[in-house]
C-alpha cells in the first residue's frame, strides 16, 4: 500500500494538478473547490448516518439472534464493506471525476463503457436517493414516536408522507448554497451527529438502572424458538441479522460524487472515505454495545410503545425505569430529529452531484437542462430539485403502508446501491486493470485481491437484501417484512403499564427506581427479592 502524504497547505498549492487531471479525463471545471479534507470527512460521516440507523433499526439483528446477532453480524459486514471503501479510495484517487462510480464503469468497461456507464448511473441515482430517503424515515420515524407519547395516536400515512416531504423540501432549499457554505453545514453536522451519539454513550448507561451482564451482551444467542419471524435455522437467522448494517453502511461514496469540489482531492478523498468509515464503525460498535448493556426488559424490547424501534425503545425504559415518565425520553427524541434534518441537507447535496454529473453526461433525460451549474453559487440547484422529485415519487407508498416503504423501496434502493458500487470494481478487477493508472492512494499488490473480495461482498450483500425475512411464505407480500407493527390499543396498554402509578417502587441505594411488575429481567428479580418489596 502506498500513500502520498501532502500536507495541508501542499494540497492547495496542488489545485492546478487537480484541474490538470480533470481536462485528461475530458473535463471541464464548473463547480468551487471549497471543501477541505476536514469538511469532506465531516460530510461523509453525516450521510452515513450511524447514530440515527442504529437506534432505528436496531430491531432488525435483535429479533434476529438476539445481542450476540447485534454485535458479531456489526462487526462481520463492517470488515467486508472495508474493502469496498478501499476500493472506492483507490479509485477515486486515480479518476476523481464527480458521479463516482459511473464515470469509473464507463472508463474501466473499454468498448462497453457507454452501457456499462448508462447502467451504473441510473443505480447509482436512484440508490443514492434512497439514502436521504431512508434518512427522512428515521426523522420520522422519531416525530411519529413524540406524538404517541404525547397524544396516544399514530401518525397517519398521509400525515407521513406530508412531513416527509416537508423536509425534502426544506432540504431542496438549504441545498441553494455554496460549496463553502456546504462546508459550513458539514462541520455543524458532525458536532451535532457526535453530541448525539456521545449523550447516547454517557447519559444512557447512567440513568438506566439496571445493566445486562457481559456474558448477555456478548454470547446471549436468540434462536429460532425466540424469534418472530418464524425462520426455523439458526444460520439463516444469522443472515438476516447481518441486513441492518448493509443498510447502515452506505453513502461513503460522498467524497467521489463531490471530487470536483473538494480541495487536493486525489489524496482528500480517499482521506475521507478511510476515516468517516472507521469512525463510523467504531461509533455505531460502541452504540450497540451501550444500547445492549441498558436493556431493561428483554421480553418485552419488541413489544413496547416504541413499535419495534428496539433502540429507542431500550432509551424509553431506561428513562421510564428511572423517573417513572416518559417526559426526558420525549425531550431525547429532539437529537435525533436534528441530526436527520442536517444529514438529510447533506445527502441531497451528495444526490445532487450524482444527478448532476450523470446528466452532464448526456445520461438522463432532459440533460442540457440538469447538467448545468448555478451562476451564482456554481453548484447544481436545478439536479438538487431533480433528486427531491425522485425522492418524493419513492416515498409515495409511505402514504398507504409504512411497511412497504420501509422494507419494499429501502429495501430496493440498497440493493441498486450495493450493485452500483460492485460494477466499477468489478470492471476494474477484470478488463480495465490497464486503463487504471494509481493516484497518491494506491492500494498496490494488494489492489486485486481487496477488489476481488469487494466484488465478492456486494453479490453476497445484494443477495441477502433480497432473500425474505418471514416465514412461511405465501406471497411475494411476505417479503421484505420486517418488525411487525404493533395495534394502536397493545401500545396504549404497554404505555399504562410503564406508567409511574402502575410501578413497584425499589429502594436502591439512595434512588428511588421503578420496575414494571412480573419483569423477567433476572437482576430486577434478584433485587425485587433483596429489597423484600415483592
Amino acid at each position: 500500500m502506498r500513500w502520498e502524504m501532502f500536507k495541508l497547505s501542499q494540497w492547495t498549492e496542488r489545485w492546478d494538478s487537480e484541474e490538470v487531471a480533470l481536462r485528461r479525463l475530458n473535463i471541464q471545471q464548473q463547480t468551487e473547490r471549497d471543501l477541505t479534507v476536514l469538511a469532506s470527512f465531516a460530510l461523509t460521516l453525516s450521510v452515513i448516518a450511524v447514530g440515527n440507523s442504529v437506534l432505528g433499526n436496531l430491531n432488525a439483528c435483535w429479533d434476529y439472534g438476539g445481542p450476540v446477532a447485534c454485535i458479531w453480524s456489526y462487526v462481520v459486514v463492517c470488515f467486508f464493506t472495508t474493502f469496498i471503501g478501499l476500493s472506492h479510495a483507490e479509485i477515486v484517487s486515480g479518476l476523481p471525476a464527480a458521479g463516482g462510480p459511473f464515470f469509473w464503469a464507463s472508463w474501466f468497461a473499454g468498448r462497453h463503457g457507454p452501457l456499462a456507464g448508462w447502467v451504473t448511473g441510473y443505480l447509482n441515482v436512484l440508490g443514492s436517493v434512497g439514502v436521504t430517503a431512508s434518512v427522512a424515515q428515521d426523522a420520522i420515524q422519531a416525530v411519529a414516536l413524540i406524538g404517541f407519547l404525547l397524544r396516544g395516536v399514530d401518525l397517519s400515512g398521509p400525515e407521513r408522507y406530508g412531513i416527509y416531504m416537508g423536509m425534502l423540501v426544506l432540504s431542496g432549499l438549504l441545498n441553494h448554497m455554496s460549496t463553502r457554505s456546504l462546508a459550513r453545514l458539514a462541520a455543524l453536522s458532525l458536532l451535532l451527529v457526535l453530541i448525539m451519539v456521545i449523550a447516547t454513550l454517557l447519559l444512557v448507561p447512567a440513568v438506566a438502572p439496571w445493566h445486562q451482564s457481559a456474558s448477555f451482551v456478548f454470547g446471549r444467542f436468540r434462536g429460532w424458538k425466540d424469534s418472530s419471524s418464524g425462520i426455523t435455522d439458526n444460520t439463516y437467522l444469522i443472515l438476516q441479522s447481518s441486513l441492518m448494517t448493509m443498510y447502515i453502511m452506505t453513502g461513503f461514496d460522498a467524497p467521489a460524487h463531490l471530487s470536483e469540489e473538494i480541495i487536493g482531492a486525489r489524496s482528500a478523498a480517499p482521506v475521507a472515505i478511510i476515516t468517516a468509515l472507521g469512525a463510523s464503525y467504531v461509533l455505531g460498535l460502541l452504540l450497540i454495545i451501550a444500547l445492549l448493556f441498558c436493556i431493561q426488559d428483554p421480553a418485552g424490547l419488541m413489544d413496547g410503545t416504541a413499535d419495534g424501534a428496539a433502540g429507542y425503545q431500550i432509551i424509553f425504559d431506561a428513562f421510564m425505569t428511572r423517573f417513572g415518565s416518559q417526559t426526558w425520553g420525549i425531550i431525547y427524541l429532539i437529537a435525533p430529529i436534528c441530526s436527520s434534518v442536517m444529514c438529510m441537507v447533506l445527502c441531497l447535496a451528495t444526490n445532487a452531484r450524482v444527478a448532476w454529473a450523470f446528466a452532464r453526461d448526456k445520461g438522463l433525460p432532459c440533460s442540457a437542462y440538469f447538467g448545468k451549474v448555478s451562476r451564482s453559487t456554481k453548484t447544481p440547484r436545478r439536479a438538487v430539485w431533480l433528486s427531491v422529485g425522485i425522492a418524493l415519487i419513492m416515498g409515495l407508498p409511505m402514504a398507504d403502508s409504512q411497511d412497504a416503504f420501509n422494507n419494499g423501496v429501502l429495501s430496493v434502493v440498497t440493493v441498486v446501491l450495493q450493485i452500483s458500487y460492485g460494477i466499477p470494481i468489478a470492471f476494474k478487477l477484470t478488463i480495465g486493470r490497464q486503463n487504471f493508472k494509481p493516484g497518491p492512494f494506491s492500494l498496490g499488490r494488494y489492489s486485486l485481491a481487496c477488489n476481488g473480495i469487494a466484488v465478492f461482498w456486494v453479490v453476497v450483500s445484494s443477495a441477502a437484501l433480497l432473500t425474505p425475512n418471514l416465514y412461511p411464505i405465501t406471497g411475494a407480500r411476505h417479503w421484505f417484512t420486517g418488525h411487525r407493527h404493533k395495534p394502536r390499543e397493545f401500545r396504549l396498554q404497554r404505555l399504562q403499564q410503564l406508567r409511574y402509578k402502575d410501578r413497584e417502587k425499589i429502594q436502591h441505594g439512595s434512588q428511588n427506581c421503578f420496575i414494571p411488575p412480573g419483569s423477567r429481567y433476572p437482576a430486577m428479580a434478584l433485587e425485587i427479592e433483596r429489597s423484600g418489596a415483592r
